[in-house]
């Protein structure tokens, strides 16, 4: 939890809305075509969160069209920035 307080929720919220969405949908080895779908918005748009999501060092390609984060317990924190129940929830 000291990880989720002191550096993962500092990191989510210097992001824009729409870099936290990216890292959202690409939760559970989803595609980029599985993101582009799920965030309602063409491959290019979708793609350039994807480009500062790796130059930010947050992400790494793992495959064709997949990424890997590269923050340890990162997806567990994404997790619970969905949460209703948790503290960490950003309602998206």
């Amino acid at each position: 939890m000291q990880l989720f307080d002191n550096a993962y929720q500092k990191i989510f919220i210097d992001l824009s809305e729409w870099d936290r969405k990216y890292l959202l949908a690409v939760r559970g080895d989803k595609r980029l075509q599985n993101a582009v779908k799920i965030l309602g918005k063409d491959k290019v748009f979708v793609a350039q969160y994807r480009r500062k999501a790796i130059e930010r060092k947050l992400i790494i390609p793992a495959g064709y069209g997949l990424v890997q984060y590269t923050l340890p317990y990162f997806d567990e924190y994404l997790k619970q920035t969905e949460d209703p129940d948790s503290a960490y929830y950003w309602g998206y």
